[in-house]
């Protein structure tokens, strides 16, 4: 049994997709500081949908799934 990951390729555009196009939102929380909103205090965190669509960098057509890419596998 072979378990070895391959590469893909842009089905659109042929180019490897040794890297890809995947949206995360930034989330920042912001605290009060009496006087007004400090980020010195702020925490900083990514919160991703597996579902979102994946790009190609070379062509931006859509090639999969974050779940397609292993974004979100295992995960609650």
């Amino acid at each position: 049994m072979n378990n070895k990951i391959s590469i893909r390729i842009c089905p659109n555009c042929g180019e490897y997709l040794d890297r890809i196009w995947f949206t995360a939102i930034m989330t920042e929380e912001w605290s009060w500081n009496g006087e007004g909103y400090s980020e010195c205090t702020a925490h900083h965190s990514l919160g991703t949908d597996p579902q979102e669509e994946v790009l190609c960098p070379y062509c931006e057509a859509v090639v999969g799934t974050g779940y397609d890419f292993g974004f979100g596998k295992g995960c609650n």
